[in-house]
């Protein structure tokens, strides 16, 4: 698996995967001090790999869904 935190290209910040009510945004944590900056705003699914380009504006970033279909067999006998 990928780390799911990594420096930002300038090297000033963290950014990270964190997952609310089961939904996954990347952050971004300012060494600098201050509070969080969320960078994305998905509202389904989760993230499986992520990275900045070179100059830290944008980012590429693999998504995916589960799900799952549940199935109850009976012995009629």
């Amino acid at each position: 698996n990928e780390p799911s935190m990594r420096w930002t290209p300038d090297g000033k910040n963290l950014s990270f995967i964190n997952e609310e009510k089961s939904v996954e945004n990347i952050w971004l944590r300012l060494l600098g001090g201050g509070q969080l900056k969320k960078v994305t705003n998905f509202t389904e699914n989760s993230i499986f790999r992520y990275d900045w380009n070179k100059d830290g504006k944008r980012l590429a970033i693999t998504r995916y869904s589960t799900s799952s279909d549940a199935v109850i067999i009976k012995n009629t006998n």
